[in-house]
């Protein structure tokens, strides 16, 4: 009875310690966060990112990169992890892209990656 409840206890604290948020992931979404809103400020100020945005961009990208280190801990080829990395960016980013972002904002962040590009 006891080693079926530590069992239970330590699957338990393993499941809620994947499903959680590492300092790494979290700065890797504010830094996408960030260059995402640069890119929109650059083309116009005024279409700047509200907190309300911010928050649910950080969410998408840190389930996104929750996804990637998943998937990345369970497939070792490089070249099939790419391909199965391609419907979760897909995925997260329609969800970004269409329904996070005004189409305005869309448009300008589109304009300011292509000139951050071209600066390159």
């Amino acid at each position: 009875m006891k080693k079926t409840i530590l069992t239970s206890l330590a699957l338990l604290a393993f499941t809620l310690s994947s499903l959680a948020q590492t300092p790494k992931q979290v700065k890797r979404a504010h830094k996408y966060v960030t260059k995402l809103n640069a890119y929109i400020t650059n083309v116009n100020k005024d279409l700047a990112l509200t907190e309300k945005q911010t928050k649910a961009i950080t969410a998408a990208q840190i389930q996104r990169i929750i996804e990637q280190d998943k998937l990345k801990e369970n497939v070792a080829d490089v070249a099939k992890r790419k391909e199965l990395n391609k419907p979760i960016n897909d995925k997260y980013g329609k969800k970004i892209n269409k329904e996070i972002l005004s189409k305005e904002q869309f448009v300008a962040f589109k304009a300011g990656r292509k000139k951050a590009k071209a600066n390159k």
